[in-house]
């Protein structure tokens, strides 16, 4: 009797999966969790689902769905304070991500279109890195190593797959046409065109695609093949004259637009650096231009004062993205409802990010006046300053003073 009822809850758990309980965050209820005497029938089950999934993009999609169950499983244990358990559990999360990003790169290798998958990773991985930091913000230290390690793996999965993506989908919003190939980047001479490897295009016709095979040790920039590396260079021509502000005592710096203004200001023991860039074009009703980066270490909790963070000085409770920025995981969100009055409206993203127990607030911002008589100004050209100086935004070891060159 007692191998026929073992019998029947493997056969429940193989077919009709298990009943859970739903979470209060946005990760999928994790069932079995590893501390159960039963996990060894859950492993069981993805093992045949595994066996029986076939094709590179559903095994992506699979187990993609196993490091959200990874990572659900890891939450339990966390609530539980089985830290022990939590950290091989999320050793198991970033081994299901890595399965899932080597059937992507096989999927890609073989040309396929890997948009949708890469698209549906990039948002998995994006909500696994919130869950991420908010553990981090109150782990014990012995915890932190891991968690940060896990933070930098998924944000590196993200840069790597996401990042591509991104590019070519803000391409075909524009009204441009994207190509995919083996090398390179995106071609910027043409504003309607973006190309993916090593591709060109005919300059009377920017919609017109040409395959240009430049080999494996070279890309095509738009004109001509060069080699990887002078692609890379002629990409940073375009901050190459830029000023560069370095805050060592706060441990950023950023590059910024020559005959930008800056205003640097201690702001309840912290820093407010807002650099004013000049409006090029003033027959477009554009009034302001300003990149704002806040600097924070405590905030102030029902009287208590505790470690500042970005889920609580932010996004005026906006909703929030994950992006990779120069290598450095960003929250971002639009906070345009926050700014602004009566007589003037502001377009404003906000991007927020910690580290050694600061956290940076940088707010792009750029404010026009309603009912002019001039033209509205272009949102998308203006805004590419910013992103500009975002790419040369990266942290940098502390001093005890302040430098600006």
């Amino acid at each position: 009797m007692k191998k026929i009822l073992f019998s029947l809850v493997v056969l429940s758990f193989l077919i009709g999966g298990y009943i859970v309980l739903a979470q209060d965050n946005d990760l999928p209820s994790p069932g079995i969790t590893p501390d159960s005497s039963f996990y060894f029938l859950k492993t069981w089950k993805e093992t045949i689902q595994n066996f029986f999934t076939f094709g590179a993009e559903n095994k992506a999609k699979q187990f993609l769905h196993l490091a959200d169950v990874r990572l659900a499983e890891y939450q339990r244990m966390i609530d539980k304070g089985k830290t022990e358990i939590a950290k091989k559990t999320l050793e198991k999360y970033e081994k299901q991500l890595n399965h899932a990003l080597q059937k992507i790169e096989e999927l890609k290798n073989k040309g396929k279109d890997i948009r949708d998958v890469s698209q549906k990773l990039e948002n998995t991985v994006g909500k696994h890195i919130e869950v991420l930091e908010k553990n981090l913000e109150k782990a014990p230290e012995a915890a932190k190593k891991g968690l940060e390690n896990a933070i930098e793996n998924s944000s590196k999965v993200i840069e790597k797959v996401g990042g591509r993506i991104r590019k070519e989908k803000l391409c075909i919003d524009s009204g441009g046409t994207a190509s995919t190939s083996l090398c390179c980047k995106e071609v910027s001479d043409f504003p309607n065109l973006c190309l993916i490897g090593a591709c060109g295009c005919s300059p009377e016709n920017s919609h017109e695609i040409k395959t240009c095979d430049c080999g494996e040790e070279k890309c095509f920039n738009g004109k001509e093949c060069v080699v990887k590396e002078a692609a890379e260079e002629a990409a940073k021509e375009e901050t190459g004259g830029w000023k560069t502000y370095r805050n060592e005592k706060a441990g950023f710096q950023i590059k910024y637009p020559t005959n930008s203004t800056i205003s640097d200001v201690d702001v309840n023991g912290g820093r407010n650096v807002m650099i004013n860039i000049p409006i090029v074009n003033k027959q477009v009703n554009l009034t302001g231009k300003v990149l704002n980066i806040k600097i924070v270490t405590t905030q102030w909790n029902n009287g208590v004062e505790e470690p500042a963070s970005c889920n609580a000085v932010a996004f005026f409770n906006s909703p929030t993205t994950s992006v990779v920025i120069n290598g450095i995981t960003f929250k971002k969100g639009d906070v345009s409802g926050a700014f602004g009055g009566m007589q003037g409206s502001s377009r404003a993203i906000e991007y927020c990010a910690m580290n050694n127990s600061k956290t940076f607030i940088i707010t792009s911002q750029l404010s026009s006046v309603r009912n002019s008589s001039l033209p509205n100004y272009n949102e998308n050209e203006e805004s590419k300053v910013f992103d500009q100086m975002l790419s040369t935004f990266r942290f940098i070891g502390t001093e005890p003073h302040i430098k600006m060159r």
